[in-house]
């Protein structure tokens, strides 16, 4: 998911290390399915032949694709995965940024928003245009947290602080003191700057800004978001 993944738990002994690992495990097995960098994942493979035919997929990607399209409508679009083919318009899937030309970002925009995305019978998906690209970027880092906390409380870890790319965060409990994790947030423009500080208490956290992934032409300032 290209990003480093952190756990912080409090346990006495081994069975802290053990749950630990336990939970980069999950986070392992779930780069498999989720990643758009991994090109032998399973979203990397349904990318390249949903529009074809359709694709049966496996229950874990079924259902998080069905929270997807949910979050879609409730938000009114706003939180869409299928804008991938705009992230690889403007360079920032390949880190390679840069102003595209009017003509490919129309097309891209064609190839945009889950109304073009069918979730079927027997969890079949199909494209209905051939340059829609799912990236669950938005959503994949905050999973794999959730999954990775599950893991954690199987050993009977109910104290820990997650953290994915320092931009999604989950809290177990309320710190080793009781009084909270204390969890800074970073600024959304500069990366050695602090917006502040928060309490959390079994809670969960995400933030976004274009302190990394951003690039100027003409004056103006373009961030991936």
């Amino acid at each position: 998911m290209a990003c480093t993944f952190e756990a912080i738990v409090a346990s006495n002994g081994d069975r802290g290390i053990v749950a630990a690992q336990a939970c980069f495990d999950e986070v392992d097995r779930l780069e498999l399915i989720l990643s758009v960098f991994n090109p032998s994942g399973e979203v990397s493979f349904l990318n390249r032949n949903a529009a074809a035919s359709p694709v049966s997929v496996g229950p874990e990607l079924f259902r998080l694709l069905q929270l997807c399209r949910d979050m879609h409508k409730e938000t009114e679009g706003a939180f869409d995965v299928t804008s991938g083919a705009l992230s690889r318009c403007w360079g920032f899937h390949d880190r390679k940024p840069h102003l595209p030309e009017p003509q490919a970002l129309a097309e891209s925009l064609e190839s945009v928003g889950f109304h073009r995305v069918s979730l079927g019978h027997d969890r079949n998906v199909s494209f209905s245009s051939s340059g829609l690209h799912i990236n669950l970027g938005s959503v994949g880092k905050g999973y794999a947290l959730d999954s990775g906390a599950a893991k954690l409380r199987t050993f009977g870890m109910e104290t820990a602080l997650l953290n994915a790319g320092f931009s999604s965060i989950l809290a177990l409990g309320s710190g080793f003191d009781g009084a909270g994790w204390l969890v800074g947030l970073r600024h959304p423009v500069f990366k050695d700057q602090r917006l502040g500080t928060v309490r959390m208490r079994s809670c969960a956290l995400g933030t976004s800004g274009q302190e990394e992934q951003w690039f100027e032409a003409d004056g103006q300032r373009y961030g991936h978001i």
